[in-house]
């Protein structure tokens, strides 16, 4: 089998990269037919001006009848197509949401003449507002020693962000040594870095040092970092925006469910699991500012308890579905752990380890059993890990990663990485999608030399084809080349799909407890009139007393930007020299948070 690639290094005298036995990549199959520019159109005009700049993680699909085949942009913004004779339609895939292509598609028809002929898109902002998103995880956690974890973060929305900072909550048996930023504070096991005004499209890393506790944590024992970025609003409409925490109380596990978001629009179905078996199911409707505590007692055996959501709906709302409650030291990841939905949250599980093979494919969430289960429709993300145990040090590393028919390729998001990267979809592979990921130069030192440096690893997450069959399999593995070296092939990890392949105990006999309580207080109505407004608005409280009412009123960057005080039931909120667009509102009644809200200003 043959998988057609656009570069493969043929200058440099490695013409055929061997990734096993019954594959090799030859250069492109076919003419280069097509090429183009994606770019951000500032003065909207439709047209791809050059002053104009690009926007990462734009994906490009071609579609000839029922085929389909993807490439993606460099960092100039440019893409090219290598395409067989026909008629396509061509269309932008991009993971931002406040972006839209213009034009939505474009059609070419490629002849035995092979001109090439350029087709370019640019991408429009559908409303101004930031979008702060975060990724989080370490090459490897070794017990005993110092360990580094890699942050990445970008605003990849249409506005600036102002005062940004993150927070990294440690697992409770790491300690934390040093930062590449300065720290800002530090409040128990949460570290707060400030990262500044971040423009739209400007991203950053830095990196935190901890070390596993040799005292008291156990060998192979799973540790959960978080990292959330700040300001985390969402301008997207009618989204709920779900969170859930955990908490252990003796011999109870209590899951919080709160919705800071618009009204869930349907019931939506939730499963809490011992280890491996569902012990009790129910439905979460939410509406806004509604909070669901969830209290279920533990049998007291050394188990994991977690609460998911069903991810037939994740496309319809976002959700953090990583809620995981272990009242005893655990060696075993949850395997239903779900990737990272929010933006501005994400989280790192991962065993701390002695031995181990440096080059390796991990996916998450690890899946039930053997077969590793998993639900149709759920999210994977995948970490491929690497190290340099050669006699010299690595210029450069290229990554093949051949990805599943049953993934959806347009849906492909980059992560975290240790070390700078690149990365592209093959312009053309026939029926395969190949994912290069390129770290040129990386300068890895060999494990002889300094075995700390030599690691290195690389995220990405997509998802599945929508409402994959019972039981179709889903296979990844990667090849890594060092340099000019033959490829180090990587474990092959897989999930096989199955709605109804977990193991069911519920016996009534939990005793589980429900209830829902309002984050506004149930007595009180709030009226903000009009909405929207010109020059003023007035805010009026009903059904409460209070000697005095505050209002901070936020812009889309989170940014205070005025406040008012009263000690009536109303407040008149003027203009002034407020610029039109979406706000937010805290009303505090004698310093008590009685209601949250939005209004817009034309």
């Amino acid at each position: 089998m043959q998988i057609c690639v656009a570069d493969i290094q043929t200058a440099n005298n490695n013409s055929s990269w061997q990734k096993d036995a019954s594959a090799s990549y030859i250069e492109n199959c076919y003419p280069k037919a097509i090429e183009g520019s994606i770019v951000i159109d500032q003065n909207s005009n439709c047209l791809a001006d050059s002053i104009e700049q690009p926007l990462a993680g734009t994906i490009i699909q071609f579609q000839k009848g029922s085929n389909i085949y993807y490439t993606g942009i460099n960092t100039n913004g440019k893409y090219v197509g290598y395409l067989d004779t026909g008629t396509y339609t061509i269309s932008v895939r991009t993971a931002h949401p406040y972006y839209t292509a213009c034009p939505s598609s474009q059609q070419i028809t490629v002849d035995t003449n092979y001109n090439i002929q350029q087709v370019d898109f640019v991408l429009q902002d559908t409303i101004q507002c930031p979008y702060l998103e975060v990724d989080i995880s370490a090459p490897i956690l070794r017990r005993c020693f110092s360990n580094n974890y890699y942050i990445n973060y970008c605003n990849s929305g249409t506005a600036a962000s102002s005062n940004a900072y993150i927070e990294v909550e440690l697992d409770n048996f790491l300690t934390y040594n040093n930062s590449s930023i300065p720290l800002q504070s530090q409040v128990g096991n949460k570290y707060r870095f400030n990262v500044g005004n971040l423009t739209a499209g400007q991203c950053g890393a830095f990196t935190i040092n901890v070390t596993v506790d040799c005292n008291t944590a156990v060998l192979g024992q799973i540790h959960c970092t978080e990292a959330h970025i700040y300001p985390d609003s969402l301008c997207l409409p009618s989204l709920p925006n779900m969170q859930i925490e955990d908490t252990c109380i003796v011999d109870t596990v209590l899951f919080t469910i709160f919705n800071e978001g618009d009204a869930l629009p349907h019931a939506v179905q939730y499963w809490i699991l011992e280890d491996t078996t569902i012990i009790d199911t129910g439905s979460i409707q939410l509406s806004t500012g509604q909070v669901l505590t969830i209290l279920y007692p533990t049998s007291g055996n050394a188990s994991v308890y977690q609460l998911f959501i069903d991810p037939n709906f994740s496309e319809y709302f976002q959700v953090s579905q990583q809620a995981i409650c272990n009242p005893a030291t655990i060696n075993t990841i949850p395997p239903f752990l779900p990737t990272n939905s929010l933006p501005f949250i994400a989280k790192d599980c991962q065993a701390n380890r002695g031995s181990y093979d440096p080059n390796d494919k991990q996916a998450t969430p690890v899946g039930l059993g053997t077969d590793h289960y998993l639900l149709p429709n759920t999210d994977i993300e995948y970490k491929i890990r690497f190290q340099n145990t050669g006699t010299d040090t690595a210029i450069f590393i290229n990554i093949l990663d051949t990805l599943s028919a049953n993934l959806d390729v347009s849906s492909l998001q980059m992560g975290v990485s240790s070390h700078p990267y690149t990365w592209e979809l093959m312009p053309h592979t026939g029926n395969l999608n190949v994912l290069r990921i390129i770290f040129n130069p990386i300068d890895l030192p060999d494990s002889n030399v300094n075995e700390a440096a030599s690691h290195g690893f690389v995220q990405f997450s997509i998802k599945q084809q929508p409402n994959l069959v019972n039981f179709t399999r889903i296979e990844n593995s990667a090849a890594i080349y060092f340099d000019f070296n033959a490829p180090v092939i990587t474990n092959t990890a897989f999930h096989t799909i199955c709605d109804n392949c977990i193991p069911i105990n519920i016996t009534g006999g939990g005793s589980i407890i429900t209830s829902i309580k309002e984050v506004t207080k149930a007595a009180i109505e709030v009226k903000v009139y009009p909405n929207p407004f010109k020059e003023q608005t007035t805010l009026e409280v009903e059904g409460g007393e209070y000697q005095q009412l505050e209002v901070a009123i936020y812009d889309i960057t989170g940014k205070e930007v005025m406040q008012y005080q009263s000690k009536q039931n109303s407040i008149i909120i003027q203009r002034k020299n407020l610029p039109q667009g979406i706000y937010s509102y805290q009303l505090r009644g004698d310093q008590q948070l009685i209601h949250t809200g939005k209004f817009i200003i034309q």
